[in-house]
């Protein structure tokens, strides 16, 4: 995945900011990820709204204000500086990143799990206890559900992968079957 640099600046600013006035990072990311599902979620009618050129910064600027006016007063200012510096189409990549560097601060690892259906809460804290073992400090479960794979589980934590899905066993099958050669017996014919 390549890194936005304006996502990265933004999402720096903001945790330097958050940093700067003794307030738990943690603390905007709820209210940063609303205002991104708000805007750029499934309704393409306010995306297009905010990325509509004849619609005047200050139009925007007073809808962000309305909209987000019960969240943090650092986001919604943050949310406005986007809008003043047309960054606003940028607000899920800088969401993304904030996210990332927000565990970063707080020291925990991102676990991406993909599996072929939605995992129980149970089954998210085992493997959390698990990865956690493993990683040696807290570790956060992004899971992700690919009925592509068929079952089991993929997990990325680092740079490390482990591929535990149905699908990759059926692959590693079918190469190893292609490299056997059955002889045929005496007598048989094609």
């Amino acid at each position: 995945m390549k890194t936005d640099p304006v996502a990265t600046a933004y999402a720096s600013a903001l945790l330097d900011v958050a940093v700067d006035a003794g307030r738990d990072p943690d603390d905007f990311a709820g209210d940063l990820i609303a205002a991104a599902e708000g805007i750029h979620g499934e309704d393409e009618t306010v995306a297009r709204f905010f990325r509509a050129p004849a619609v005047p910064v200050e139009t925007k600027r007073a809808f962000v204000e309305k909209a987000f006016a019960k969240a943090d007063p650092v986001v919604l200012n943050f949310l406005k500086l986007l809008v003043d510096n047309r960054r606003l189409e940028s607000l899920p990549a800088i969401t993304e990143e904030y996210r990332d560097r927000c565990n970063e601060h707080h020291g925990r690892s991102i676990a991406s799990v993909t599996s072929a259906i939605e995992l129980t809460a149970p089954v998210q804290k085992r493997l959390q206890a698990s990865l956690e073992k493993i990683e040696g400090r807290p570790v956060v479960v992004d899971p992700t559900v690919d009925p592509a794979i068929v079952g089991g589980l993929v997990v990325r934590l680092g740079d490390r992968l482990w591929d535990g899905s149905v699908r990759r066993n059926i692959e590693n099958l079918q190469r190893l079957l292609q490299k056997v050669r059955i002889p045929l017996e005496a007598g048989f014919s094609s």
